[in-house]
């Protein structure tokens, strides 16, 4: 998804969260990590491409699924695992609601990324287990995709 549609979603959870809660601090946990999950995708492009070219970025990053220039995706944050894993770390240390308003933004992250992106991506690609098995290699990730 854009990052558009990320900022636009994020604030809305992030809203409905202060109206819930009336903390501005878990508002601002749910649009913080709502967004600021995407920045995975900065550390993929400079593991890769070892420079901190933005242009470059943004032109290879604009459709990841067909961009020939991705050669590998791992994008450790966007994990369903990890999403599991912080749940139950809420749950089983009885976390408080900063934490459980940044798993709410987490979470709704990756059910849109989920939603709109298996139309790109395969099935199981928002599993890392799925996306190590196959040597985060975006050819064996993503859908229809050339090289």
């Amino acid at each position: 998804m854009s990052p558009r549609v990320h900022l636009a979603a994020s604030f809305t959870i992030g809203s409905l969260l202060y109206l819930y809660f009336y903390s501005f601090q878990s508002a601002l946990m749910a649009f913080a990590c709502g967004v600021l999950i995407d920045l995975d995708h900065c550390l993929d492009y400079l593991l890769i491409y070892r420079n901190a070219d933005i242009k470059r970025f943004f032109d290879t990053y604009a459709l990841i699924s067909s961009a020939p220039l991705v050669k590998r995706c791992y994008l450790w944050l966007h994990s369903i695992e990890g999403l599991f894993l912080f749940w139950f770390l809420i749950n089983e240390f009885s976390l408080g609601i900063l934490w459980v308003s940044a798993a709410i933004g987490f979470t709704q992250h990756i059910a849109l990324d989920y939603i709109f992106n298996t139309r790109y991506a395969k099935p199981h690609f928002y599993f890392l287990v799925f996306r190590a098995l196959n040597g985060f290699d975006r050819r064996r990730l993503f859908k229809n995709t050339h090289a």
